[in-house]
């Protein structure tokens, strides 16, 4: 009765289930996501407090410039790294990209590529900010040339590649006097401290912690969505368990017009969360994923029997979520506290299949036997007859569609079409248009069928057909010629006739 659940998609879209699946899915994904990056910028608080120490030794003008200097360093690098990419493939130079910048130059290019153009340098009295941006023209009116095709390219790049290695030596040689200045004014409890290459070390921090602060706001971010999908998952199993009771609820309404409606000796019933097999076959499959050769449950098939016949895997989910295995234990006590232990490590994707796993009904019909006080569910120690008129039973009760029935007499033995079969029919046929196929006279005779159809079976040059030979009521004599015929024929029943009226003469006068 829950094999609807099984489907997550039907033509293409998904169902309620697989919003449920795919939405599992992704709250999974984020919650390794989100342990990752938690674990990656735990340390994100000392990193900063470790940044704030080492700044507090660079308050001075000397370390200052230093920075300042360094700073430089890594543009001139910069730079200079990209000539040579140029010069590498000066033949396609035009073809190049060119490192964008928010420099401007200072001075309109025109003509060729002479660098004297590009301003005056003093290389003894420039700060660290005139290094780069003389670097900076430099770089930019080269590529500017390069990207015009300029003739003599190569001469060019040379040349301002160059021109960039004399300036790093300035550059080099204005830090080594800050250096200098440096240790000549540091106490010698500091002497270390630049040795260690504390610019270095503070630029080292920087990086790290603008990654750790990426990754800060990329949890920020997670944990978001978390809220949101966790939010969604709610209103899904609110709506998956909503129309779970509606469809149960609809379940009961039928039952009880099955059991008001149907013949007095057949009784129906629903037995609500009865169908565990679907949660039997999930909690094995959980289960596999639990044990081991070394961990494993003793007896499992049947102390997994025991949980899914005491609990539900609602119950289940709050014992795992509260970590109680005396709850579990307290539920179903032959649990072992083993088996408690194991069940108790179910992980979060299996708690979201447990969240969408539901107890089916089961529907039972029974049937009180002639002369009988209690009833019998037809699933177990009934004839097949007794079985097959049942299920007529159920199957006749009022719809508004019509009902056919072919051949019901396979099943019934005589005694129970005289004496059941047709007392339904009669019961029911006012109500509902009721359709036999049958060999049997007794069925329409005896019921008062409304309308009787004659068929017989034909040989054509195409195959057998069925044609209609007559059809009519109970009143037209070709219609009772041909039930006499179904029932043996005239001599037939003229002879039963005779042979049964001293019995019924016996019975009447008694």
């Amino acid at each position: 009765m829950t094999d609807y659940l099984v489907l997550e998609e039907v033509n293409g879209e998904a169902t309620l289930l697989g919003k449920l699946v795919f939405n599992s899915k992704r709250i999974i994904s984020y919650n390794e996501r989100q342990n990752e990056l938690s674990e990656e910028i735990s340390g994100i608080n000392q990193l900063q407090q470790e940044i704030n120490d080492l700044e507090k030794l660079t308050t001075s003008p000397l370390f200052i410039q230093k920075k300042y200097w360094s700073e430089a360093e890594v543009r001139i690098d910069s730079y200079k790294g990209e000539l040579l990419r140029l010069l590498e493939n000066w033949s396609a130079t035009s073809m190049l990209p060119i490192q964008e910048s928010n420099d401007s130059l200072p001075l309109e290019i025109n003509g060729k590529a002479d660098l004297k153009k590009i301003g005056t340098f003093t290389a003894n009295t420039a700060s660290p900010d005139d290094y780069s941006n003389y670097a900076s023209r430099i770089y930019l009116t080269i590529t500017d040339l390069v990207k015009q095709n300029i003739n003599n390219t190569r001469i060019a790049l040379e040349n301002a590649n160059n021109e960039l290695i004399s300036l790093e030596t300035y550059r080099k040689t204005r830090e080594e006097i800050v250096d200098t200045e440096i240790h000549r004014n540091l106490s010698n409890d500091d002497q270390g401290i630049e040795e260690g290459g504390l610019i270095d070390r503070i630029t080292e921090k920087r990086r790290r912690m603008n990654n750790l602060l990426q990754k800060q706001r990329e949890l920020i971010a997670i944990t978001t969505e978390l809220e949101n999908f966790a939010k969604e998952r709610m209103e899904l199993l609110i709506h998956f368990h909503t129309i779970w009771e509606e469809i149960r609820s609809a379940r009961r309404d039928i039952v009880a017009i099955i059991d008001s409606e149907s013949a007095s000796n057949i009784k129906a019933e629903l037995i609500e969360n009865a169908d565990r097999e679907q949660y039997q076959l999930l909690l094995n499959n959980i289960a596999e994923g639990l044990t081991s050769a070394t961990n494993r449950i003793h007896n499992k098939e049947a102390q997994l029997e025991i949980i899914v016949a005491n609990t539900t895997p609602d119950q289940l989910i709050n014992i795992v979520k509260e970590g109680n295995a005396n709850h579990l234990i307290k539920l179903a006590p032959e649990v072992t506290p083993n088996t408690s232990r194991i069940i108790l490590s179910i992980g979060p994707v299996d708690i979201h299949r447990l969240e969408q796993c539901i107890l089916g009904d089961k529907f039972v019909i029974s049937y009180k036997k002639e002369g009988e006080i209690e009833f019998t569910s037809i699933d177990s120690g009934l004839s097949g007859g007794e079985q097959a008129l049942a299920l007529i039973s159920v199957a006749m009760v009022s719809k508004k569609l019509p009902l056919v029935i072919d051949q019901p007499e396979d099943e019934l033995g005589p005694a129970l079409i005289t004496h059941e079969l047709v007392e339904q029919i009669r019961n029911v046929k006012s109500v509902r248009q009721l359709i036999f196929v049958t060999h049997v006279p007794n069925i329409p005779v005896l019921a008062d069928s409304e309308q009787i159809v004659y068929i017989e079976q034909e040989f054509t040059p195409s195959g057998k057909a069925s044609v209609i030979k007559c059809s009519g009521s109970l009143d037209q004599n070709d219609i009772v010629a041909h039930l006499l015929e179904l029932d043996g024929g005239d001599i037939a029943f003229l002879k039963r006739s005779d042979r049964y009226s001293a019995v019924i003469r016996a019975s009447k006068e008694n």
